[in-house]
């Protein structure tokens, strides 16, 4: 539902800037007590706040749907 509404005409179209990937997923992950692993910093032009919701998306459902690990010691 979310994706249709983004995809209308009348979702709010926020600018492109440029982020660092590398930081914004970094910081996903410690909120979330999951690893990351990678060499180097990875620069992109995106809108900010849809790019970390989809990525605290991708990890919230991994920690959910993944098995016995719980993030940040929450059960």
């Amino acid at each position: 539902m979310l994706a249709s509404w983004l995809d209308s005409p009348d979702a709010p179209q926020e600018p492109f800037e440029e982020i660092d990937l590398t930081a914004l997923v970094a910081e996903e992950c410690a909120r979330t007590c999951a690893d990351l692993n990678v060499e180097g910093v990875i620069a992109m032009q995106s809108s900010p706040r849809p790019l970390r919701r989809l990525i605290r998306n991708l990890l919230e459902n991994a920690r959910h749907h993944g098995g016995e690990a719980t993030a940040c010691g929450r059960s």
